[in-house]
């Protein structure tokens, strides 16, 4: 049983050590991250693909007339996506009743956040849309926390 807890101990040492050292350097990064979101004006829609990251930026979903609040966009992807046959959730995410859905209660939003979530869910041609209706503004340094404002 010893053996067996000093093999456990020392299989997660490393990784330990690396979060550990990870969470030093960039251990401000949801603060810096709530900062950012919290310069967006208070009645302007905000979307996130990170839902921690409206919430370190005291944001509670936006309501739309019309629309539901989106708490979650993956999972508002994949119940959009539901009813299809899907072996990977990748494939659901990135299936057309997927796409259009979050095309669809993005559209006109004054502010989104992408982030790396965004990456993974969204389609090609997802971003070729979203980068025709909003610009990215300049990163959070190093972050991978990013924010798009609407084009006027």
């Amino acid at each position: 049983r010893l053996a067996t807890i000093v093999l456990l101990a020392t299989l997660l040492a490393a990784p330990l050590r690396e979060s550990l050292a990870h969470a030093r350097v960039r251990g401000d990064l949801m603060e810096r991250v709530g900062e950012r979101v919290r310069s967006i004006p208070a009645g302007a829609c905000y979307q996130a693909f990170e839902p921690a990251w409206a919430l370190a930026g005291d944001r509670l979903p936006t309501v739309r007339p019309g629309q539901p609040p989106v708490v979650d966009v993956y999972a508002t992807m994949l119940l959009a996506a539901q009813g299809r046959e899907r072996a990977l959730a990748a494939d659901a995410l990135r299936s057309r009743g997927a796409q259009e859905r979050i095309r669809e209660l993005l559209a006109g939003c004054d502010f989104v956040s992408l982030g790396d979530r965004g990456e993974r869910q969204l389609t090609p041609s997802s971003w070729r849309w979203i980068a025709r209706r909003w610009e990215e503004l300049p990163a959070i340094e190093d972050s991978g926390a990013d924010l798009w404002r609407l084009r006027q």
